[in-house]
């Protein structure tokens, strides 16, 4: 069996061999020497306490065994010769250490995280004015020109101004570009869908997401919501209006399907130039005109041809009961003929004299 007893130093209580009793051994709490009291085996009864030999001050001479604090293990460890184990306390072992480490290593990232999200800038929107572009947007920072974004880039012939937030992967941008005057290019609408075609063909576009036609301050657009080649994800609007045209994108990798800070910034985008939108205005008028005509052309030929259609039915009408009157008349005769055939003798009908005509009589002359 084990003897148990209390260090009178550390207070720490001790679990040795009974093999053990009478000899010195090493406090594993406080590292003091100590002696084991002898515990009469028959019994089992041990000293008390105070009856415990107390502390050499003197070092040990030969080497002796320093007791490990571990939570309660075999009695067989205890056991071992020359060896004491405080009863009563735990050791943290490996998996507690690492728990603690990786909750720390959480709590650390939590704060670094939130730090970030403190001190990166927020969207403080401002409007703005092109007069060379003839467009106003609302931008989320200060505009700087020659921004880059997937689908479009500054050059000799396309202007671009934008804004890319500070501390986050986000980039609002607009670019415009002079192109052929209608009647001398391509339709607004193939002209924009060769445009998607060609951001599909140079690998901007990894994915398209959502295609849709639209009209923006009174002229044809296409919004097209597609992931990117560096995997983010952004929304270009598509503008033609007369001699320009226009790409208004917004998005980055950390922004998702939907961001109303992306709808705010493509939603504020209007067309401003008074000769464009005059030009459009005319463009409109004469187009609507043209389709009034077109319209009124369409439908005197379907009035005509209702007429002509009434007209035919009518003649239709009339020689089908001049037909009828033509069948009765034959059948009449046919009829009479055959009374006429059952008679013994045929009545012999006068013939009525022919009518004379008067003659005027010339006037007596006078006597």
């Amino acid at each position: 069996m084990a003897i148990e007893f209390t260090c009178p130093v550390c207070g720490s209580m001790l679990r040795v061999a009974h093999e053990t009793g009478g000899r010195l051994v090493r406090c594993g709490g406080c590292m003091s020497m100590l002696r084991v009291p002898e515990v009469d085996s028959t019994t089992g009864i041990r000293p008390r306490s105070d009856e415990f030999p107390r502390v050499s001050a003197r070092p040990a001479e030969e080497t002796r065994p320093v007791a490990v604090q571990v939570t309660t293990p075999p009695q067989s460890v205890y056991e071992s010769e020359g060896q004491t184990q405080p009863v009563g306390r735990k050791s943290r072992g490996l998996l507690f250490w690492l728990v603690l480490l990786a909750g720390l290593g959480t709590c650390g990232l939590s704060v670094c995280c939130l730090g970030i999200v403190l001190v990166m800038p927020g969207h403080k929107w401002q409007a703005h004015e092109s007069g060379p572009g003839g467009f106003a947007v609302e931008f989320p920072a200060e505009p700087q020109p020659g921004i880059s974004a997937p689908g479009i880039k500054a050059d000799a012939e396309t202007q671009v101004i934008g804004a890319r937030m500070r501390g986050r992967d986000e980039v609002y941008a607009v670019s415009y570009q002079r192109v052929a005057p209608p009647g001398r290019r391509l339709p607004d609408e193939v002209f924009l869908a060769a445009q998607v075609k060609f951001l599909e063909a140079n690998g901007t576009l990894r994915r398209i997401v959502r295609d849709e036609a639209l009209t923006v301050s009174g002229f044809a657009a296409r919004e097209v919501e597609f992931t990117a080649a560096n995997g983010g994800t952004y929304v270009l609007r598509l503008v033609i209006a007369e001699t320009r045209a226009y790409r208004i994108i917004a998005g980055g990798r950390s922004v998702s399907s939907g961001d109303e800070n992306v709808r705010r910034f493509l939603d504020s985008f209007a067309i401003t130039d008074p000769e464009v939108l005059a030009a459009a205005k005319n463009r409109t008028e004469q187009q609507q005109q043209r389709d009034l005509q077109t319209q009124a052309r369409v439908t005197g030929q379907a009035i005509a041809q209702v007429v002509l259609q009434s007209v035919g039915d009518e003649a239709a009408r009339v020689a089908a009961r001049a037909e009828s009157l033509a069948a009765v008349r034959s059948a009449g005769r046919q009829i009479a003929e055959k009374v006429l055939a059952t008679l013994p003798h045929a009545p012999e009908f006068p013939v009525a004299p022919s009518p004379r005509l008067k003659t005027r009589s010339s006037p007596k002359p006078a006597t």
